[in-house]
């Protein structure tokens, strides 16, 4: 379930409702500019923050620090705020060898 809130009242939207307005660029200002103000970060270190995320995911708070060199006094206070987590492998594949399309014809499999 999702919610909207704004200039008006919160209302409970629908998933795909809620799926089309989530893909939108105003959102996604709304969530970073959202983040920075919880992490108490300014733009030129958020900026940092995501571009550094994206290289690769953080293990914890302490590869955080190391490679973003913040204040240790601003990622304490994260602790209790943030939290990591794997993601996933990647997408599983089928195994290598023949395979069914869905006209019936076979193909070979990576």
């Amino acid at each position: 379930n999702a919610a909207l809130a704004g200039e008006g009242p919160a209302r409970l939207l629908r998933p795909p409702e809620a799926r089309d307005l989530f893909r939108s660029p105003e959102i996604l200002v709304a969530h970073a500019a959202l983040t920075a103000r919880r992490l108490g970060l300014d733009p030129p270190r958020l900026s940092r923050l995501l571009r550094e995320r994206s290289r690769r995911p953080f293990r914890d708070l302490a590869d955080l620090q190391e490679r973003l060199q913040f204040p240790a006094e601003l990622v304490e206070s994260w602790i209790g705020k943030v939290h990591f987590r794997q993601s996933p492998a990647g997408p599983e594949l089928p195994p290598g060898g023949r395979i069914q399309t869905s006209k019936g014809q076979s193909g070979s499999g990576a």
